[in-house]
């Protein structure tokens, strides 16, 4: 008999058992009201088929995954050791909620209700605090479960993103030297050694933004996760340090895409605040900013005609920002043989073969098209290739 009051004592997974669709469950499984039945049994049915949840055991197992509770925040830091005893208990509570099935609730409506009821399997919930607890140290809990999130400045909230490019490091050709700097100053990171704050420069359509998101997708099942900023989140980057500080055994890669600033931008001094540009081993947070300009600062023609003095001053400031990043990754434009190289070995991952000169034609006029020789001209033309709309 599964007694719904002693739910109400549920302080470590509060926020799990206050889920509109399990707060549903219960309440159809405590009702006697035919309409409540109907009402609680329907809202967790739906909750189900949106989440695309087979039973009610997979359901719970997923709101503990994204709910951020008493536990997960103890046990994401390693201090949850006086909270397993406690959690254990509350887990059996869950464990009994996931034992109500559809059967149970059926009969409990008039029998000319019961062919509509809707159905769902009851399963079992395999969890214990241990287990748990080591989950939200490996993954950590709620969108910081997912390789990528957006920072939200405004809210100061965090989202994940449903729909990072599945871009991998074999997929980028050629800069093998760029690729393997990158690599190294990440697995680093990873592993707890010193690693540096990356600024990827270069020209457009290099892949530099395309690197960052392919070292993400690598190693996000050794803990490392991409927090994307708008320029206009540089104010709020202590804050949001202080967010992942919450999250030990994770690696955050704080993440600036074509990042650039205005001469008088007041945002360029807080960003050279935050970028203290050697090596940091204590810090799980690391900043790598794309950009096509050196000094990341948008240079005017009236800039340029202040006298030597003030001159020297400013160019001093504006390299004063490039130099705070450890390690800088600059990215040149392919020259026409590497341009050729990199669509075919696009095209051959598509299984796909041209021969150079077949190539080299068509890669020369699609790039007169796009305005240069890139990576990224390349991978269009091997799309439109592939989907034979040959121009």
């Amino acid at each position: 008999m599964i007694n719904t009051t002693d739910y109400k004592l549920i302080c470590l997974f509060a926020e799990v058992i206050n889920d509109e669709a399990i707060k549903g469950l219960i309440n159809a499984y405590d009702s006697a009201d035919p309409d409540a039945v109907a009402n609680g049994a329907v809202l967790f049915y739906r909750a189900l088929a949106e989440g695309g949840y087979e039973t009610a055991a997979d359901y719970m197992a997923a709101k503990l995954r994204e709910c951020e509770t008493l536990f997960s925040r103890a046990a994401a830091q390693g201090k949850e050791a006086k909270l397993v005893k406690r959690a254990d208990s509350e887990l059996d509570a869950l464990k009994r909620i996931t034992e109500i099935s559809s059967d149970i609730l059926k009969d409990k409506m008039p029998e000319s209700a019961r062919n509509l009821f809707p159905k769902w399997k009851s399963g079992t919930l395999e969890l214990s605090a241990k287990t748990l607890a080591a989950q939200y140290r490996q993954n950590g809990y709620g969108a910081f479960t997912r390789p990528a999130l957006l920072f939200d400045e405004k809210t100061g909230k965090f989202a994940a993103v449903k729909s990072l490019s599945p871009t991998r490091l074999s997929d980028l050709k050629e800069y093998a030297e760029e690729k393997a700097a990158a690599v190294n100053n990440t697995l680093a990171f990873i592993d707890g050694r010193k690693a540096s704050n990356v600024l990827f420069y270069g020209d457009r359509g290099t892949g530099k933004s395309s690197t960052v998101q392919a070292l993400i997708n690598e190693y996000h099942d050794r803990g490392l996760r991409l927090i994307q900023l708008n320029k206009s989140a540089i104010p709020h980057l202590g804050a949001v340090k202080e967010k992942l500080a919450e999250f030990p055994y994770l690696k955050f890669v704080l993440f600036f895409d074509d990042l650039t600033f205005s001469a008088d931008d007041d945002l360029f001094s807080a960003l050279k605040a935050e970028a203290e540009g050697g090596l940091s081993a204590a810090s799980n947070a690391l900043i790598y900013v794309t950009t096509n300009r050196r000094h990341l600062v948008k240079e005017s023609l009236s800039a340029r005609e202040c006298d030597d003095v003030h001159a020297a001053d400013t160019a001093e400031e504006q390299l004063s920002l490039f130099d705070r990043f450890g390690l800088v990754i600059t990215y040149i434009a392919p020259d026409k043989k590497e341009y050729v190289s990199i669509l075919q070995q696009i095209l051959r991952d598509r299984n796909i073969e041209l021969s150079y000169d077949e190539a080299a034609s068509l890669a020369e006029r699609y790039a007169l098209r796009k305005g240069g020789r890139t990576p990224r001209a390349a991978k269009q033309l091997a799309d439109m290739i592939e989907s034979e709309k040959r121009f």
